[in-house]
């Protein structure tokens, strides 16, 4: 996902503000860096067989985790936390709900209270 489309998503939202840029450009990479992080991951999986750093022919290969599993799991929360921070979180969208119904004029409570 480009910057670009993150701020038309959050201009349709009315959430964009220009102080958010780099926010918005942190989440971007963040993305960047997880969508990386996963072609790594399906391609050489979650564990690799590695030989001893010694090269000891007398020791068995051994399974490591994929590095990329520690930072697709590091982008997954830095990209929920700045998702949070500009509101797109379903739990930030969901209190923006709340506070909007909260703040209701006369005729919205009048009209509700009629039905």
């Amino acid at each position: 996902m480009t910057k670009e489309k993150i701020i038309e998503y959050l201009v349709e939202l009315d959430l964009y503000h220009n102080s958010d840029d780099i926010l918005i450009e942190l989440l971007a990479d963040e993305i960047a860096i997880y969508k990386a992080a996963m072609d790594d991951i399906r391609s050489d999986g979650t564990m690799s067989l590695q030989t001893d750093i010694t090269r000891n022919p007398d020791k068995e290969p051994f399974n490591i985790i994929n590095r990329s599993v520690a930072v697709r799991e590091k982008s997954a929360k830095s990209i929920m936390n700045l998702c949070k921070m500009l509101g797109l979180s379903s739990v930030e969208r969901k209190k923006m709900k709340m506070e909007m119904e909260a703040g209701e004029d006369e005729f919205e409570r009048a009209f509700k209270d009629k039905n």
